[in-house]
């Protein structure tokens, strides 16, 4: 992909991350106007950020849970 596409990407994110969670979708999907490398990217991008957001809320739990067991 060239430096404009990433920076396409970028962006892209940046605002999709933004969005409510059940309107990301249709916004990558109008926003890349067809562009599925884009869209994938982005998609992509998206997934890892929420997959870090679910083991930042975890992570308290977690902790509390082995200290607990020392």
């Amino acid at each position: 992909m060239s430096k404009d596409g990433w920076q396409r990407v970028k962006r892209l994110f940046e605002v999709a991350v933004e969005q409510p969670p059940s309107e990301r979708s249709a916004f990558v999907l109008a926003a890349v106007a067809g562009d599925e490398a884009v869209r994938r990217e982005v998609e992509a991008l998206l997934e890892a950020d929420d997959a870090e957001a679910d083991i930042s809320k975890r992570w308290p739990a977690a902790s509390q849970s082995l200290l607990a067991e020392l």
